[in-house]
């Protein structure tokens, strides 16, 4: 019997539920495919102090105050997580385990992360000089006594980066640049700049040099200090968003505010000489792939912490569906068979989330892989599995009822922060699009180390789809729509791919079959999805199209069987304040402050009414 480490936690959710040896050791090796064998002890510690923040939302706070009070929590975690945030953002498996465990405990943190740890910190750790004032900026963000964010996205251009309208022009007498929003679409708009704490900023800003456009480069900004503005700054916070999402989101502009010669971000690629003129032998087009590279390593992160999100509220929602009881008869809310089935489709997805994030991170990390190969990592994993994980939080919102729209639960905070990253470049599938061109271009990737793969018949259709697509079929009419489905058969293949190699890697035979069903839910629900596409391709015979929904119920039910146990390997801490993750009737009972009634009470109990 594998013996499970206690000290971690991050097993022991459900002390109340009778484990047997078979399933504690299954349960060991499915949390161990979740979060990587040997960091239990690194996520159990990051879990622990974000727990500990006690970010409980929905007290009544104005989206204004929730938003402010998230760089308080900013401060706290990174003093409890040892001090520096320079030191979480170096390593990646801190990073990571921050982020994903920030989605899930502490929403309010999460959406302060990326702008603070990646396309701040990092940004100047990568491509700064060192100087005195670049220093002195990390010095404030290693503390969260200045708050980072990267100001990317413009009114006109959204995430169209190398479109970018704002201007830093180099004054040569002065060895400075002049920041301005030259046109009323320049401005930026949605970065988190309203809420009056210093900020350090990172702006991306096309720069101008002896009259000549050298495009677009991050510059670093003391955006705020605690004497208010930079001189030449503008900021307006905009309106509440539909969402209740506790972001201090604005619109931004620049109106002549000088930066110093060491604001540029260049790394090694760009320089002034002496005399002031300007050099870098790099394309545009090369120049922007390396100063935009912060942004991959934010897209890894956030991909990670939606899929965290929705494998949190899936994990609730399960518990909760087990000891609902609906009906005359008293039956569990899971027994009725529309529940299951859709709780193990959504199972399915978030396993296929984690396995591919999970993948696609450790790939990234390497020292050799180019650095164009993790951009177009990045650009595919992040709108597939963020829009996944939107699907499968709507659904369990919808399936909890009233229970999913009350913020005291969770739900739909994590509808929130995953709303969030969907949009925080924009419209995601223009980015799959993106993607997709991309594919087009480069081939058909593939993840080193990722080498297992089903041998099944949907595996070969889900192999056949994206091959066509990749050679351009469906495109001459629905060029972009095209691109997206070639970028999704890419992610939902690799995902298939990541879930098979984990399935081979365990050493536990039960955690093997588990996820292969898995795997193979997954697969023919999405060959299942695209049934008409295949029909018509000449690809899905009558016979094997007759057998679809067998196949595909089959595997539901071996999922369903195994609902508990799933949810449980996600590891949510035990002692969740959330009324659906214990005794729902009795939590509530107490928010009140009432005294739980003793029943059954007899009708003599109750003063008659007479009707006379």
């Amino acid at each position: 019997m594998t013996t499970i480490d206690t000290t971690t936690r991050l097993e022991n959710n459900t002390p109340s539920t009778p484990v047997t040896p078979r399933a504690d050791e299954l349960l060991a090796s499915l949390t161990a495919t979740v979060f990587g064998d040997g960091d239990y002890r690194n996520q159990a510690r990051i879990r622990e102090v974000i727990t500990a923040l006690g970010d409980v939302a929905g007290r009544g706070e104005t989206q204004a105050e929730e938003a402010r009070y998230s760089y308080t929590l900013l401060q706290r975690a990174i003093d409890t997580l040892g001090g520096s945030a320079r030191a979480i953002a170096a390593d990646d498996s801190t990073s990571y385990a921050v982020f994903d465990w920030a989605a899930a405990l502490a929403p309010r943190l999460m959406v302060l992360l990326p702008g603070h740890l990646k396309l701040s910190i990092a940004a100047i750790e990568n491509l700064g000089d060192g100087s005195p004032f670049q220093q002195r900026c990390l010095r404030e963000l290693d503390t969260a006594a200045a708050a980072g964010v990267g100001l990317v996205t413009e009114l006109d251009h959204g995430s169209d980066a190398i479109h970018l309208e704002t201007t830093a022009t180099w004054l040569p007498g002065q060895r400075a640049f002049r920041l301005d929003t030259p046109t009323a679409g320049a401005v930026k708009f949605m970065p988190n700049t309203a809420a009056a704490v210093p900020r350090c900023v990172v702006v991306y800003a096309r720069l101008i040099a002896d009259g000549a456009d050298e495009g677009v480069w991050p510059l670093l900004m003391r955006l705020r200090t605690s004497d208010g503005l930079a001189d030449g700054v503008e900021v307006k916070a905009l309106p509440d968003n539909g969402y209740g999402l506790w972001m201090d989101n604005a619109m931004t502009r620049f109106q002549g505010a000088g930066l110093p010669e060491s604001a540029l971000l260049g790394g090694d690629v760009a320089e002034f000489d002496a005399q002031g003129r300007f050099h870098c032998a790099l394309t545009e087009r090369q120049r922007f792939a390396r100063t935009t590279s912060p942004l991959h390593s934010a897209r890894l992160c956030t991909a990670g912490a939606a899929v965290s999100a929705a494998r949190a509220g899936l994990e609730l929602t399960v518990g909760y569906a087990r000891h609902r009881r609906v009906g005359p008869d008293g039956a569990a809310m899971i027994s009725h068979d529309h529940v299951a089935g859709q709780l193990a489709h959504a199972m399915s997805d978030m396993w296929a989330m984690t396995c591919l994030v999970n993948a696609v991170r450790a790939r990234c990390a390497r020292p050799d892989v180019d650095g164009s190969e993790v951009a177009l990592w990045a650009m595919l994993t992040k709108p597939v599995a963020s829009y996944t994980s939107w699907q499968v939080i709507e659904m369990c919102r919808q399936r909890l009822a009233a229970q999913g729209i009350l913020r005291a639960n969770h739900i739909s905070d994590y509808v929130a922060l995953c709303e969030a990253i969907m949009t925080a470049e924009g419209e995601t599938w223009a980015m799959l699009g993106a993607a997709g061109r991309a594919l087009r271009r480069s081939g058909i990737p593939y993840l080193t180390g990722v080498d297992e793969h089903p041998r099944q018949w949907w595996y070969r259709l889900l192999v056949e789809r994206e091959g066509a697509l990749a050679t351009g079929v469906d495109s001459e009419h629905q060029p972009d729509s095209a691109a997206i489905d070639l970028a999704t058969a890419v992610g939902v293949r690799t995902a298939v791919d990541t879930m098979w190699t984990a399935a081979a890697d365990t050493n536990c035979t039960a955690a093997q079959h588990v996820l292969y069903d898995l795997a193979a839910l997954y697969g023919i629900r999405r060959v299942e999805e695209h049934a008409n596409w295949y029909t018509a391709h000449g690809l899905l015979s009558r016979s094997r199209a007759a057998g679809l929904h067998r196949t595909l119920r089959a595997r539901t039910a071996a999922v369903e069987h195994r609902l508990p146990i799933l949810a449980r390997a996600f590891a949510l801490p035990e002692d969740l304040p959330a009324p659906i993750a214990g005794d729902t009737t009795a939590r509530w009972i107490g928010f009140a402050g009432w005294e739980l009634p003793t029943w059954p009470r007899s009708l003599s109990s109750h003063s008659a009414v007479r009707d006379d």
